[in-house]
């Protein structure tokens, strides 16, 4: 079993950006100097890129969040991170999380050089190998795309059962609010459109697990932005369920009358 201290860092592996400059002390100074944090995911025995690798940084003492994916190359960049002290998780399906206690300058880039994962998580898909791993998740452009296939469900499984075994998506058991890369999901898609208009919980809980292909991630345009083709600088966290070919047209509506609405499970 690993010494606690590879999980919870000595100061001798926390990374730390340059002091501020004495003029970001001033009231608001700070918080007005977001920076980034960047870095490389890789398997820490050939090295090769963890695509689709979830980097989330949770700030001491508040709990405030930013997270990326990590893209075709292993690299990273969280946008927008406040200066101040923050817990650093790195996780990806079939390792061990990795984790860092990081500072960031008022102003100052963090360059966390190369991050590698060991193989062999407490929550790994059982019998899942390097195939299985490499078809798991792609990263194209800004959306990071999942294999559905490469995770194990019961028969009866629905979208929101999947999902939370995918690496960056968590679920308010409570609440039922779905989290990706460290923001809330405000839409779900299927194949592209509203599905029981809009309330990610519903779609979430009424889609068969069965009928779904892929799993996509990203940033949507407000509504606003969309219908008046001016960029406001407001995105959305969308999760996109596209289905099989074989369920779509007339297919997968007779599937889900079948299926029925779904409630919590107590049980």
């Amino acid at each position: 079993m690993p010494a606690r201290d590879s999980f919870f860092p000595t100061d001798a592996t926390t990374f730390s950006t340059p002091a501020a400059p004495a003029y970001a002390t001033y009231p608001g100074a700070a918080q007005a100097q977001t920076t980034t944090v960047s870095g490389r995911v890789v398997d820490g025995k050939d090295q090769s890129p963890l695509i689709g690798a979830n980097v989330l940084l949770t700030q001491i003492p508040d709990s405030a969040r930013r997270g990326a994916a990590v893209e075709a190359d292993g690299s990273f960049t969280v946008p927008g991170v406040a200066p101040g002290r923050y817990v650093l998780v790195v996780s990806f399906l079939g390792y061990q999380n990795l984790r860092r206690t990081v500072e960031v300058g008022a102003g100052q880039p963090l360059a966390l050089g190369t991050l590698g994962l060991q193989a062999g998580g407490g929550i790994a898909l059982k019998g899942v190998e390097v195939v299985g791993r490499a078809a798991a998740a792609v990263q194209k452009g800004d959306t990071a795309q999942f294999n559905a296939g490469s995770f194990k469900t019961n028969p009866d499984a629905n979208a929101q059962d999947l999902i939370t075994k995918m690496p960056g998506v968590t679920v308010d058991p409570t609440s039922g609010r779905v989290q990706a890369q460290g923001e809330q999901v405000q839409r779900v898609l299927v194949d592209g459109k509203e599905f029981f208009g809009n309330d990610p919980d519903a779609v979430l809980k009424n889609i068969p697990a069965e009928v779904i292909d892929k799993i996509q991630v990203y940033d949507r345009s407000s509504d606003q932005a969309q219908f008046t083709g001016f960029d406001d600088g407001n995105q959305q966290k969308t999760i996109n369920i596209v289905t099989k070919p074989s369920f779509r047209n007339g297919t997968f509506g007779r599937v889900l009358a079948g299926y029925g609405p779904r409630t919590t499970d107590t049980g």
